[in-house]
């Protein structure tokens, strides 16, 4: 099994896509979404300390498109420092 580090750019857009499905389905009790919260931004923080720009690109990119209405409410109001890394990230660019 390969692990996320050694992950191509194509395997980070598929994780990043299925990242968001899983938010815009989810259920979640409010203990899981704070776990939930912290492992996404654990997620984000990983692809800014290994330099992943383009992974992290994709993933702003998912989420400024608006597609997933859920997943981005989830984390404006769940993983705040998620919303804050993104936006940082943007305008860094």
């Amino acid at each position: 099994m390969k692990t996320v580090e050694k992950y191509q750019l194509h395997e980070f857009a598929i994780l990043n896509e299925s990242v968001f499905r899983f938010l815009e389905n989810a259920q979640l009790k409010e203990r899981e979404k704070k776990l939930v919260a912290k492992n996404l931004g654990q997620y984000i923080e990983f692809l800014q300390a290994e330099k992943k720009r383009e992974a992290l690109a994709n993933f702003t990119n998912i989420f400024e498109k608006g597609t997933y209405d859920k997943a981005i409410s989830f984390m404006v109001v769940n993983a705040f420092e998620v919303y804050d890394m993104l936006n940082e990230f943007v305008n860094t660019l």
